[in-house]
């Protein structure tokens, strides 16, 4: 598996196309199209598409609406400068 130590700092970027035939799933569903894990299990950060929003979810503490309001029939450009590390921080 791949490790890295507390202290390291990577950047990760990826562009996202949603098309405008996405259809919005009114449940509570979630989709996830990104998540990073560096051990088998759960993983320490994801992105989903949940109802109409796009959140970021860190490990089980912390969610962030990325946009409210789900940007269709364009790209997104994600790039997160992570810098990893052992506690909640």
């Amino acid at each position: 598996g791949v490790l890295y130590s507390a202290g390291e700092r990577y950047r990760y970027r990826f562009s996202l196309y949603i098309d405008d035939r996405w259809q919005v799933d009114r449940r509570e569903s979630i989709d996830s199209f990104w998540q990073f894990k560096r051990t088998s299990g759960p993983p320490d950060m994801f992105l989903t598409i949940k109802g109409e929003s796009i959140v970021w979810r860190i490990s089980n503490q912390k969610q962030i609406v990325v946009f409210d309001k789900l940007p269709v029939g364009g790209w997104i450009d994600f790039i997160f400068d992570v810098k990893w590390s052992t506690g909640p921080d």
